[in-house]
């Protein structure tokens, strides 16, 4: 699914819910209409929102507001999650209020037992059950479970109501982020300054660098560069093109940044990034995109967790 130019990839069989298996290396700033409920199952998940930089070990599990910015990204090892997306709207018919709901801190842990934690990753599994086999009547029954997750980790947690001023201004702010995002999926290739921007938005180049870092939580720049390096990543996997080739059409203008980019990220040359095969995607549901670095589990491998994790934590 696309939300405006900012790019989520998901199993989508029940409109308003999704839930998928998912091993991330890397996530750029985005945003989406969705409650995001995430059960770290292995390696830590980094996470920068609102200025925050957030730590999520192996068992924790973290709630994102619908349209707040967040980025994602592995510690060391590809982080493998569980995640539940669920639309306000969902329930919104019998329960207005959820619509204007916000959470006001992403850590389960911080609000909830252990014993309430456990409640609702039963919950997530069975949803996940329910989902995979899609055994008749499913959609009730992964819908019904959902109510009652939402339910319990929204009003466990500390959250408030939006006003209509935080609304007008979320409103406001998602808008200019979401043609920020649109300027350097179209420019990241060739001419991208945020000088440029400023000027497409009828700001000075001061408003709009405090508005990027107030949003993203990282310099316009940085966050053109990670793009460029998704962009890399993408083509070296395609393996039309050689590493000259490849460097020029990811907007890198000099090689020398260009390798810069891959050992930062990677400690690796880009020739050996090539080269390793656990770098590259070799399977259909892997993504690389200007915006993710990902791969959604099949079924099958999704069925093999499934049982692994309702084996860890006990029924």
């Amino acid at each position: 699914m696309k939300q405006e130019s900012l790019e989520i990839v998901q199993y989508r069989t029940i409109e308003g819910l999704s839930v998928f298996f998912n091993e991330l290396d890397y996530r750029t700033p985005h945003m989406h209409p969705e409650w995001e409920l995430l059960w770290v199952l292995d390696q830590p998940l980094q996470i920068r929102s609102v200025q925050n930089n957030y730590r999520a070990e192996a068992g924790e599990m973290i709630l994102f507001n619908p349209f707040q910015p967040h980025e994602i990204y592995r510690d060391k090892e590809s982080c493998t999650f569980l995640c539940l997306q669920i639309m306000p709207q969902l329930f919104a018919s019998g329960c207005p209020q959820l619509e204007y709901l916000y959470a006001d801190d992403l850590y389960l842990s911080s609000h909830m037992t252990s014993a309430q934690r456990h409640e609702i990753q039963l919950s997530l599994l069975d949803i996940m059950d329910a989902y995979l086999n899609r055994t008749p009547g499913y959609e009730l029954r992964c819908m019904g479970i959902a109510a009652l997750v939402l339910q319990e980790v929204l009003y466990g947690m500390p959250h408030h109501l939006l006003s209509a001023a935080e609304i007008e201004s979320r409103d406001r702010r998602n808008a200019r982020l979401s043609r920020m995002i649109r300027y350097v999926d179209e420019n990241y290739a060739h001419r991208c300054l945020l000088e440029d921007f400023a000027q497409q938005e009828g700001c000075t180049l001061n408003y709009m660098s405090a508005f990027v870092r107030e949003t993203i939580s990282q310099p316009f720049q940085k966050y053109v560069s990670h793009v460029r390096f998704n962009a890399a990543c993408r083509l070296m996997a395609e393996g039309r093109l050689n590493m000259q080739e490849i460097c020029v059409d990811s907007g890198f203008s000099d090689y020398r940044y260009f390798a810069k980019a891959f050992r930062e990220r990677t400690g690796m040359t880009p020739e050996e990034y090539r080269q390793n095969p656990s770098s590259l995607p070799a399977l259909p549901q892997e993504h690389h995109s200007l915006h993710t670095r990902e791969r959604f589990l099949n079924q099958h491998e999704s069925m093999v967790l499934l049982n692994q994790c309702r084996a860890g934590i006990g029924e």
